[in-house]
């Protein structure tokens, strides 16, 4: 090998691949390392890890590609080093620093315990896992550095366990009686260190899989027994309290150095979105990781509380609910879409490969959060290419051989109809009365800016759908608007998914106390605020304190109706669900959750004991999950090009399908809602959710029991229009366990809303 040409193959290669590519030889009694890896993993730091690795600190680095173009995940830009070390060469020198890439450079569990980087990783990984458990029993007790360093204390309590998992073993006994005899002679410590070392021992108890052993891996993951949440619960009640009661079917871990996280489901067949959490730094080095560590605490329930509320909002489709969240360190100043595309791709390669594994793990995925179309496509593209059970159907919302959520505005078009029946229910016209709106999330936003969209839609002459509504307040990330006479509608419809909130004209504020506040901060702190004083706006700089003072209480505000339609789980909380009633005084009438989990179950159980309607987002946003369902069956009986052909005239026969859905359901629980005054919105969306998942898990054991009830008429029947009458003979590429579910969720339906329909009669009569 020649030291001194870098090999255009690894090169190449190392350019489309998220792995490093790595080619050693020896020659003249010297080992020749060649490296190659993405850019955004190679910093300084790490070459010196790697140079210390092949015990050498002469280390040639080049940069290739670095003019690519952050979506161009197939021509990465990548940094080459060429290492020449009269250091002996390891057994495994590509496993070696694909570990070391991995563990960002982190080696406490190498210097305290003597483990490998490999096993190392696993270690982080089990630390990773304890402090997303022990949050809901005492963050503060079990932050990560303390688990981190109760677990170095005991590195053979560590070795017991990480050889019997290297083993394929989960047997954790002679780690737990290991355990058992910790005694420091520091009481009140003992009881923090058994429980960090027990939960260490339950992770391992509950792996089922993993990709451990795999050649170039780009991130761990891990196939978990959910039982794990029993023996958390064990632990505390905190922990029990923390969750709703529900358990999931399965759950999947990742970690990778500055990002972890899980996908959790509630079926065998299961979809939702994948999310990832990038969490600001804050304005101070003081407060630079707060927003971040709370976050991360928060990690494991907000993945466990959005997937099951798909759980409960699937219940008009075939599959279960799941849901995906990773959460990303602070970027410090790099590249974002750059950074978070290396990372998300890094966790999707590892993911992918576990699932490649056990082809009974149905998994769909769909856009979330910080998920972007040149992601998707990518994802897609990976999914065909290895091979996986649904191909390029792991992932829905692609722009060409998919239905894009945002483009057609499919979530909001569910929202809408829920909002204009409870404007009915409150005894308003929404085409003709005065009435107000606040909401959430920006012009730029899927959920938000297509509810936008919506709101000011015009008729054919050119005058507005809902002639007098008015939008007198809106919150987005980079920006927060309040007009007590409302926002100009041109204004906001001209920035609707071309800009965030902050490019809206502050001129156009009319009423007065009409404010505009901007997220971004000045060199000094302050803020900028434009607002109307005397029939005029003006400008001023205000603190960052009264920036957050007029955020934070910018969606409580005298108003019809709220419409979260994006922003943080658990915004309001029993600390502020008061600031809509104050005084008891309700000055709302109504909330159609648009954005999921933005507000906690208790404070929606006291704001509906206040008089506020509560829509559930379980219900009320649940067409985007319907489309993404509908987008899979199309790939599953379409060929590419004939999905492209008809994907106008599907996407048509698909909107009439969401209104159906969404108003069928609106109107059996506002029925209920008005026969049942004792009980709130919220208990019915659920309990509704509930009867129907538990039907459709009886059906298709029925189905499976008695497969002559199961017509292919009742599958056709679920289907869009376009297929019962153009596609009726491709039902037979339906896989057997989908036609199953197909047929539960649609016979489910039936029994639920229209019980005497003569199609369900013999299927009604087989339950019984």
């Amino acid at each position: 090998m020649n030291e001194k040409v870098f090999p255009v193959d690894a090169a190449q290669l190392a350019a489309k691949v998220d792995y490093p590519v790595v080619k050693t030889a020896c020659a003249d009694g010297k080992a020749i390392w060649q490296i190659a890896a993405p850019a955004v993993f190679m910093d300084d730091a790490m070459i010196n890890k790697i140079a210390a690795l092949a015990g050498s600190d002469k280390v040639d680095v080049a940069t290739c590609n670095a003019d690519a173009k952050a979506d161009d995940f197939y021509n990465k830009a990548i940094r080459t080093l060429t290492i020449e070390s009269a250091a002996a060469l390891p057994a495994d020198p590509a496993r070696e620093v694909a570990e070391l890439l991995i563990s960002g450079g982190d080696d406490f569990f190498v210097t305290y315990g003597s483990f490998s980087t490999a096993e190392a990783n696993v270690l982080n990984a089990v630390a990773e896992f304890i402090h997303s458990q022990l949050s809901f029993i005492d963050r503060n007790a079990y932050t990560l550095c303390e688990i981190r360093r109760f677990m170095g204390l005991y590195p053979e309590i560590l070795r017991e366990l990480m050889d019997k998992f290297l083993a394929g073993s989960n047997d954790v006994a002679a780690a737990k009686a290991a355990i058992a005899k910790v005694n420091s002679g520091i009481a009140d410590k003992d009881v923090k260190v058994k429980t960090v070392l027990n939960s260490a021992a339950e992770f391992f108890r509950c792996v089922i899989r993993s990709n451990y052993a795999l050649e170039n891996k780009t991130a761990l993951a891990f196939k978990l027994d959910p039982s794990f949440m029993a023996f958390f619960g064990e632990v505390s009640d905190k922990y029990i309290q923390a969750f709703p009661p529900e358990r999931p079917f399965g759950v999947f871990f990742f970690y990778r150095n500055k990002i972890s996280g899980f996908q959790i489901r509630f079926a065998p067949i299961a979809r939702g979105g994948w999310r990832t959490v990038v969490p600001k730094a804050g304005n101070s080095p003081l407060d630079k990781y707060d927003a971040f560590n709370q976050a991360h605490c928060e990690l494991f329930r907000e993945n466990f509380v959005l997937a099951n509320t798909q759980h409960k909002k699937n219940k008009d489709i075939y599959e279960g609910g799941s849901k995906m969240v990773t959460i990303l360190e602070n970027l410090d100043g790099a590249d974002f879409k750059t950074t978070l595309w290396a990372y998300q791709r890094a966790v999707y390669e590892a993911f992918l490969a576990l699932l490649l594994q056990d082809r009974n793990d149905i998994i769909e995925i769909g856009p979330d959060e910080n998920m972007f179309d040149e992601m998707i496509t990518y994802m897609g593209e990976r999914g065909e290419a290895e091979n996986y059970v649904l191909k390029s159907g792991i992932i829905s919302g692609k722009e060409d051989t998919g239905i894009n959520h945002k483009h057609y505005g499919v979530t909001s078009f569910g929202v809408y109809q829920y909002f204009i029946r409870t404007l009915k229910h409150l005894g308003i016209a929404p085409e003709t009365d005065d009435y107000s709106v606040i909401l959430s999330g920006g012009p730029f936003g899927d959920v938000a800016g297509n509810m936008m969209k919506l709101l000011n839609a015009k008729n054919a002459d050119g005058s507005y759908k809902l002639a007098n509504i008015r939008i007198i307040a809106i919150t987005d990330g980079p920006a927060a608007v309040y007009d007590p006479a409302g926002m100009d509608r041109e204004e906001i419809s001209a920035l609707i998914h071309k800009a965030a909130l902050d490019g809206f004209n502050p001129a156009k504020l009319k009423g007065e106390g009409a404010y505009m506040i901007w997220s971004a901060a000045a060199a000094d702190g302050t803020h900028r605020m434009a607002t109307v004083v005397n029939g005029k706006v003006e400008e001023k700089a205000i603190s960052h304190n009264d920036f957050m003072q007029l955020f934070a209480n910018n969606i409580f505000r005298e108003a019809t109706v709220f419409v979260p339609g994006g922003g943080r789980p658990q915004t309001i909380h029993d600390g502020n669900w008061s600031n809509f009633a104050p005084n008891g005084q309700p000055i709302i009438k109504a909330i159609v959750e648009g954005a999921n989990s933005f507000t906690t179950p208790s404070a929606r159980l006291k704001l509906q004991a206040a008089g506020i309607v509560n829509v559930l987002d379980s219900s009320a946003n649940k067409c985007g999950v319907i489309t993404s369902s509908y987008e899979i069956l199309s790939g599953i009986l379409l060929e590419k090009d004939e999905f492209i052909a008809n994907k106008e005239a599907l996407v048509a026969d698909l909107m009439d399908k969401l209104a159906a859905c969404a108003n069928k359901e609106a109107e059996w629980l506002y029925n209920e809602f008005n026969a049942r005054k004792d009980v709130p919105m919220t208990d019915l969306s659920n309990e509704l959710g509930n009867k129907v998942n538990e039907l459709k898990a009886k059906l298709f054991d029925l189905f499976t029991e008695k497969p002559e009830l199961l017509a292919d008429q009742l599958i056709l029947d679920h289907l869009l229009p376009i297929f019962r009458n153009k596609f009726a003979d491709r039902i037979v590429r339906i896989p057997d366990l989908y036609r199953k579910a197909i047929g539960a969720a649609e016979a489910a339906g039936r029994i639920i809303y229209t019980p005497a329909d003569p199609a369900v009669a013999d299927i009604i009569k087989a339950l019984a």
